[in-house]
C-alpha cells in the first residue's frame, strides 16, 4: 500500500503564504518564524546598538567551513614543499645512541654469503648433439 503524503503547512502571519513548517523565513516577506517564536518565548537576545548582525544571514545559524582546495595540476605547489627537518634527538628509527650499558654485550653479525667464482674454461665441455638437432640448429641461426 502507498503511504499518504501529507505535509504540514503553517500560515505566515504577514502575508498569509503557506509555508513548510521546517522552514525558519517565509520566501515570500522574508518574515522568520525562528524570531517569532523566541520573541514569544522572551528568550530573543536583541542585538546592540552597534548594528551588528549575523553574517551567515538568519536562514542558517551555522554555516559549512569552505576550504581551498589544491591545483592538482600545478606542480609547483607540490615542489615547494619541503622535507622535515631531523630533530635535536635524533632519528627515532635509525641506529640507537652508544649506550656504555650495551657496548660489553656483544652483537650477532650476518653471515655473507660468498659467491664461487669458476673459470669458464672449466665449464666448456664440448657438445654433442644428434643429426636431427644440428639440421635444426642451422636452420634457426641461418
Amino acid at each position: 500500500m502507498a503511504k499518504n503524503k501529507i505535509s504540514v503547512k503553517k500560515n505566515c502571519p504577514f502575508c498569509g503564504c503557506q509555508v513548510a513548517v521546517a522552514s525558519k523565513n517565509c520566501p515570500n516577506c522574508k518574515h522568520s518564524f525562528y524570531e517569532a517564536k523566541q520573541k514569544s518565548l522572551g528568550l530573543l537576545s536583541y542585538p546592540s546598538s552597534t548594528g551588528e548582525e549575523n553574517p551567515s544571514g538568519s536562514s542558517r545559524r551555522t554555516s559549512r567551513v569552505k576550504r581551498e582546495k589544491p591545483n592538482y595540476y600545478d606542480a609547483s605547489e607540490f615542489e615547494k614543499k619541503t622535507k622535515k627537518k631531523r630533530t635535536a634527538s635524533g632519528n627515532p628509527r635509525g641506529r640507537p645512541p652508544n649506550n656504555p650499558q650495551t657496548q660489553g654485550l656483544k652483537s650477532k653479525k650476518k653471515k655473507k654469503h660468498i659467491k664461487v667464482v669458476r673459470d669458464v674454461e672449466e665449464e666448456d665441455e664440448p657438445i654433442v648433439l644428434n643429426a636431427d638437432k644440428l639440421l635444426q640448429c642451422s636452420i634457426i641461426l641461418a
